[in-house]
């Protein structure tokens, strides 16, 4: 495959008024067709009446060219995506749908099969089903090596759907996003859908120059319903505003009301106080967010004094349950969840997080629509993955454990959490309340409501994995990286093309590619190792036959090598002399990190580093038995981390295993490891919480 010169691309302003905006960009070498702002999509639309950004979006699919909605609130963006949907289906065409969380996969799984009564295929790494229907959802990962290896799923596909494209700038896996657009055919459409962001015509232009298709933007200039900051003094017992629509921020209110509690943490007489005060406000249906999902258990038992249902609501929630109950009797597990749960439904107060027994979080989410649900303790994942609006949300925190540290939301994630405040057609306005505390700082708040949106900047980057896959089947890496975002925004990428010269000629210096550019069988292993930290250096273990055969505890010490360690402090081991199994992987490293010197592709005042995995004890207690909750207490572990890395380490596991030069022996421990830890997920309720 090779890819086109970049395109130069001529842009204009097709519609704009005071709610919404039409933009296009047509490379030069294509024609372009003026779209009628008022006029009539080709499919109608029976619930309700589109929005002018609607028509236009609905009009740009019946075109069959690329766009990105670009919109305040999901609810308006998930109308157009079931219109692109319905208008492939009725071509006889395909849907490809990817995002960035599978917890958002599985849920749009759910909603698509409602939607369209037909089976929904889905590849996740985790789950492969139906995987020839004609919508098909997908990891990002999978849709790239689709588009690596030219699987013929990619037949018939009118339109990618690309949810959540602000995720492009992701600090870990922004170059999955980027390849997977760079390499979407010409003959296939993209239908980007991405919360407000300040660049977003940077990015369609990009886009127009990298797959030479016109592509245009629509989007919303405000929200539908205007969202109100308010932060809570539980002294005062009153929420002050400190900002309206989009009115300067009072700086001042939030210090005077935030300093007076942030050397404490949210408890019980913060939230009952503030959830007093939106009762009397008559403020509810109200989302509270909780770091984790043991929070939204604490949330709610706080809250089980107070009953906010009447009498008939008391009534049809006892019959939904009593539903609930016939449909799931044969499921004890789910049974038990949910008569844990049946009082706080009994009173208007729901429960919500991500791995929720789906018959429970489909009663929760009617209860929601319906207005039952008064009060709902979620994490964040009602906040991002469903359309479903209330009259206030509270922040207790403003923090979030993103699988490798504990830090402050982005601005985009803040926003889209946020604005499930204000029911369109319900509320003049939408209530954001904070709580102060340590993990609701003053600092993180002001940042947060002071900005309009994220600007997406491009963290592109190539392991030795992809620029091996690259030369092998798409075109040079050096080439390509040039028709990246980051080449894109930055214009002069000559370091970051003479750091790939460099790791190529390591692969040929290292023997994972001939002199000829040929991939060796060493090279296969390396080709497997795809998203594995520090692949060059495995695929070398592997081949020089390094993992221990004998000893599974040994073995995991190894394989820790390759997973996130808890310290990124870069401190060289004052250990003189290592285990033998250890030292032959140090030696390995050295070697690596001595070639990246000759080649320049570390810097030059790099120095070698090697330390022992700050999880390898913790992981070993794991496979001995223990649980996950008294292996994150001894070892002072933030659970979820813990659990996020014992995932990172079962993937680790089930990529090598699948590699065909491995040793019998290796595999047999292996399986053993992989058997102890999933055991271990599936019995330790502990997990449930986090």
């Amino acid at each position: 495959m090779s890819l086109s010169k970049p395109l130069k691309v001529n842009n204009f302003i097709n519609f704009q008024s005071e709610n919404c905006f039409h933009k296009v960009f047509v490379p030069e070498t294509n024609e372009y067709q003026k779209i009628d702002p008022h006029g009539k999509p080709d499919i109608g639309f029976h619930k309700y009446t589109l929005d002018n950004f609607q028509t236009i979006a609905a009009k740009v699919v019946d075109s069959g060219e690329s766009v990105m909605v670009s919109a305040h609130t999901s609810p308006e963006k998930t109308a157009i995506t079931e219109y692109a949907i319905s208008t492939a289906l009725k071509k006889g065409k395909k849907i490809l749908f990817t995002a960035p969380t599978k917890a958002l996969l599985n849920q749009k799984l759910s909603d698509f099969t409602k939607k369209f009564g037909i089976k929904v295929g889905i590849m996740t790494g985790d789950n492969s089903q139906d995987t020839n229907s004609p919508i098909l959802i997908v990891t990002t990962e999978i849709l790239r090596n689709m588009l690596i290896y030219k699987s013929g799923l990619l037949k018939d596909v009118l339109y990618v759907i690309y949810d959540e494209c602000h995720f492009i700038g992701n600090e870990t896996r922004d170059h999955v996003w980027e390849i997977s657009i760079m390499l979407l055919p010409t003959n296939i459409a993209m239908f980007l859908l991405s919360a407000t962001m300040v660049n977003n015509d940077h990015i369609a232009n990009w886009i127009a120059t990298t797959q030479g298709r016109n592509m245009h933007v629509v989007g919303t200039c405000m929200r539908p319903v205007p969202l109100k900051f308010m932060v809570f003094s539980v002294t005062n017992r009153e929420a002050y505003i400190i900002k309206t629509g989009n009115n300067d921020v009072d700086e001042y209110r939030i210090h005077k009301t935030m300093a007076e509690r942030n050397n404490m943490y949210t408890g019980k007489k913060e939230l009952k106080s503030t959830v007093n005060y939106i009762v009397n406000k008559n403020a509810y249906p109200c989302i509270i967010y909780s770091p984790n999902k043991s929070k939204c258990e604490t949330y709610a038992n706080y809250l089980d004094s107070m009953n906010f249902l009447n009498d008939d609501e008391s009534k049809l929630i006892d019959k939904l349950i009593r539903c609930v109950t016939n449909e799931v009797r044969n499921d004890h597990k789910c049974l038990e969840k949910l008569f844990e749960y049946q009082r706080f439904y009994e009173q208007g107060i729901f429960i919500y997080y991500s791995n929720l027994f789906l018959a429970i979080k489909e009663f929760t989410e009617v209860c929601i629509e319906e207005g039952l649900a008064k009060f709902i303790c979620t994490t964040e994942t009602l906040g991002t993955n469903l359309n479903l609006p209330v009259k206030t949300v509270v922040f207790t925190s403003l923090r979030k454990f993103d699988g490798v540290e504990r830090r402050r939301f982005l601005v985009s994630e803040f926003l889209q959490m946020a604005e499930r405040a204000g029911r369109r057609g319900k509320d003049s306005i939408g209530n954001v309340i904070a709580i102060p505390s340590i993990a609701c700082h003053e600092d993180d708040f002001k940042n947060l409501v002071k900005s309009t949106s994220n600007e997406i900047t491009s963290n592109f980057k190539l392991d030795y994995n992809m620029i091996l896959l690259l030369d092998l089947y798409v075109t040079k890496a050096t080439k390509f990286i040039q028709r990246s975002l980051k080449a894109y925004q930055k214009g002069n990428i000559k370091e970051e093309v003479a750091k790939i010269k460099g790791m190529r000629k390591i692969l040929v210096a290292r023997e994972f590619l001939d002199n000829e550019g040929s991939i060796t069988k060493k090279g296969c292993i390396l080709r497997r190792l795809r998203n594995i930290r520090h692949d060059i250096v495995l695929a070398d273990v592997i081949s020089n036959e390094l993992l221990p055969s004998s000893d599974k505890y040994k073995l995991l010490d190894v394989l820790c090598f390759f997973i996130t360690n808890k310290s990124k402090e870069k401190i060289t081991s004052k250990i003189e002399e290592y285990p033998v199994h250890i030292e032959c992987i140090k030696n390995i490293f050295k070697e690596i990190f001595v070639c990246e010197e000759y080649y320049r592709v570390q810097s030059k005042d790099a120095s070698f580093t090697f330390r022992i995995n700050d999880y390898a004890s913790p992981l070993k207690s794991l496979v001995m038995g223990k649980s996950l909750e008294n292996v994150a207490s001894t070892y002072e572990l933030y659970a979820p981390e813990l659990l996020k890395v014992v995932k990172e380490l079962l993937n680790l596991i089930k990529t090598i295993i699948k590699i065909d030069e491995m040793d019998n022996g290796v595999i047999n421990l292996l399986i053993k490891i992989n058997d102890s830890l999933n055991e271990m997920l599936k019995n330790d309720n502990s997990k449930l919480y986090y």
